[in-house]
């Protein structure tokens, strides 16, 4: 399709209301949703995201967890970099975040390197966003030694998810982290929906060309003026490049790189007239 039309379709197909609108014929939904679109957007709190997204039971609550030691060991190199994204998020907000909604958690390694520790110290929140159900990659390859420990299917369902949430507990992260069991585009529709202020999104979810391009619209929507959204595996995955680079021309705004290169970073615009900090990636992140 050419770039133009497809670019000119976004909105039509992903719009930024799409819910509780006046063509909206769900009766149900739209009872749901009156309160919380007749409200200005909020910051959630814990007991917010629970009694919303968890009918107010915790998460971690629960049986015994799996061992999770081996996870700080399988990835204790390649996380290094990513914390050095807990300087940079302030800066770029002017502020330290409220929100962070991670999007592809898988086993949580960037949620209790980089986004559960900078949350804690602001005493912000993050929600991670995944199906915890794996990729065609997991799935295909699940008999692997590689991938064995991390899918363990039971009943043909991973148990990817208790890793998660094993994780987060031995990294003493349960009243900063809020798991949300859904696939990416419709939970961009809820937090929509309940009409929260995001000021962060790290994308790291399908990486298939065409679903990237809709999550970056989806949840492109959803940012505060002045927020980030911003994503891993930019040169290890073509269709991740293709859909960024396609993306960031359609809203015309500059790719920004960082952390070895295959970091991505789109930089929402601030109100029109404010002024806020440099928004580039300083030379010590690298």
């Amino acid at each position: 399709m050419n770039a133009t039309l497809l670019c000119a379709a976004l909105e039509t197909l992903f719009p930024a209301r799409p819910v509780n609108e006046p063509h909206l014929r769900d009766p149900q939904l739209r009872a749901l949703l009156h309160e919380k679109r007749a409200q200005p957007p909020v910051y959630p709190t814990a007991a917010d995201v629970l009694s919303t997204l968890h009918s107010g039971a915790a998460p971690y609550a629960g049986p015994h967890e799996p061992d999770v030691r081996f996870l700080d060991e399988y990835y204790s190199t390649a996380a290094n970099w990513h914390r050095r994204l807990t300087r940079e998020i302030p800066r770029w907000l002017g502020r330290p975040p409220r929100l962070i909604v991670e999007v592809g958690s898988f086993v949580g390694r960037s949620t209790v390197t980089t986004w559960g520790p900078l949350a804690q110290a602001a005493g912000a929140i993050v929600l991670c966003i995944d199906t915890w159900l794996g990729d065609m990659v997991l799935r295909l390859g699940a008999r692997s030694a590689k991938l064995k420990r991390f899918v363990d299917l039971d009943r043909g369902r991973p148990r990817t998810y208790e890793l998660f949430l094993a994780n987060v507990v031995a990294h003493n992260l349960t009243e900063t982290v809020f798991p949300l069991p859904m696939a990416s585009l419709t939970a961009a529709r809820l937090l929509l929906a309940v009409n929260w202020k995001v000021d962060v999104v790290f994308i790291d979810a399908s990486h298939e060309q065409g679903e990237t391009l809709a999550e970056l619209q989806l949840y492109w929507n959803l940012l505060q003026p002045g927020g980030v959204l911003l994503g891993d595996d930019y040169n290890l995955f073509p269709a991740v490049r293709h859909d960024v680079d396609l993306f960031a021309q359609c809203i015309g705004v500059t790719v920004e790189r960082m952390g070895m290169a295959n970091m991505w970073l789109l930089f929402k615009p601030a109100a029109v007239g404010a002024r806020g900090p440099p928004r580039r990636p300083s030379a010590a992140v690298g």
